[in-house]
């Protein structure tokens, strides 16, 4: 799975403690390629960050959905 640059940098903002600009690279990562996983998956981890797992779920189900291995 290749990582994109705005997964990339939102990755980064996140171990910064930045969450909310996390959230909006991946974000912005997701309008380009709706299908990225990396993005998907970087944006679950956030919304578990967040404690917030009702986003979390319905984004690990759309990344489930794409890519199902």
């Amino acid at each position: 799975m290749a990582v994109s640059k705005l997964a990339s940098s939102a990755a980064r903002l996140m171990k910064q403690g930045l969450l909310k600009e996390a959230a909006r690279e991946f974000e912005r990562a997701l309008e380009q390629d709706p299908k990225d996983a990396s993005a998907l998956l970087g944006l679950a981890r956030l919304r578990l960050a967040q404690h917030d797992e009702a986003a979390a779920r319905e984004v690990l189900q759309r990344l489930v959905a794409l890519h199902p291995t």
